[in-house]
């Protein structure tokens, strides 16, 4: 977001803690904002005091405001800020330690992390911070462990990340180097049911997966699991309301046609009893088919909803006509 057209407002604030003065701190934020001001293009800077003087803040409620939401919120409305770099600076003995959140305002989200220990005095810290500040505005990584198991023990598999095959699982795989965000992650193994989630991805994380045998998989749970035109799913629900709707439709037409057909010629009074009677029992079957089309109908819906949702990212298109029904899924 760039509230005033081609410049993008940034506030840092750096507070110190333990034996770091807050004079400290104020010097070494504007260590901070030098180096943001040359790597960012077009950045506009808002210095401490007028976040201070924007938020109300008073010194002891700093820590609290950076790690605070709502406060990082306040932010944004109070001062049009984009984002925030927000941290604390700690003197430890003979030695510092820093770390910053780059934090991105309307989404909340943090969008880069430093965490650094120093030796030496201020200069030491200063000039370790001008090194690491731009690695905030590098792409973030993160790494995914994967640890594939079963009922008997770890299993071999194979891992597909975003649909490209990562190579085989021996019981655990790290996968480094990710960018952060959503990633489709599929294990397969052969004699076991194929585990796929979407995982959103926003620092290092360790994934369980439990596959079980195809062999101990109900019917039915195999049968929502129904494979198409190169592995898509076609959920069974959409089958039995497709064919339920054909056979519905079609003894509806036949007997509701039998139900009106003309009287014949009859000779006696109960001839025409039983002809009556015969079409009140045409009309009644008839009724029941367009129930049950009805009833089908409503299965095909929920069958083609579930194959939809089954195929996140591919195109669904359902024609039902008297003589079946036509599923095609496009990616």
């Amino acid at each position: 977001m760039d509230l005033d057209g081609d410049r993008t407002r940034i506030a840092v604030i750096l507070v110190g803690v333990g034996g770091a003065s807050s004079e400290l701190a104020d010097s070494l934020a504007e260590v901070v904002i030098g180096v943001v001001a040359s790597t960012v293009e077009n950045a506009e800077l808002v210095g401490r005091e007028e976040v201070q003087v924007g938020l109300g803040q008073i010194e002891d409620r700093s820590v609290e405001c950076i790690s605070s939401n709502a406060c990082i919120g306040r932010l944004g409305v109070e001062l049009r800020v984009d984002e925030a770099i927000a941290g604390t600076v700690n003197q430890r003995g003979d030695g510092w330690v820093f770390n910053l959140n780059r934090i991105h305002i309307r989404s909340g989200a943090t969008v880069g992390r430093i965490y650094e220990e120093v030796d030496g005095d201020l200069g030491d810290v200063a000039a370790a911070l001008s090194r690491a500040v731009p690695s905030l505005y590098a792409p973030q990584r993160a790494t995914l462990r994967l640890t594939v198991s079963s009922s008997s023990g770890s299993i071999p598999s194979v891992l597909f990340l975003d649909g490209v095959e990562i190579g085989a699982v021996d019981g655990s795989r790290t996968v480094t180097d990710l960018p952060l965000g959503r990633h489709d992650v599929v294990v397969r193994a052969d004699g076991f049911t194929t585990f796929s989630r979407e995982v959103d991805l926003q620092e290092d994380q360790e994934l369980f997966v439990s596959l079980s045998p195809v062999s101990v998989v109900d019917d039915t749970s195999r049968a929502t699991e129904a494979r198409a035109d190169g592995g898509r799913t076609v959920h069974p629900m959409l089958y039995v309301g497709g064919g339920a709707l054909v056979i519905g439709a079609t003894v509806s037409a036949v007997f509701g046609a039998r139900s009106s057909r003309a009287i014949g010629d009859v000779n006696t009074r109960a001839e025409a009893l039983a002809e009556q009677s015969d079409r009140e029992r045409d009309a009644r079957i008839a009724n029941i088919g367009l129930a049950a089309v009805g009833v089908s109908a409503g299965m095909v819906l929920v069958g083609a909803l579930l194959t939809r949702r089954a195929n996140r990212g591919r195109q669904t298109e359902i024609a039902v006509s008297p003589t079946g029904v036509l599923l095609t899924v496009r990616r």
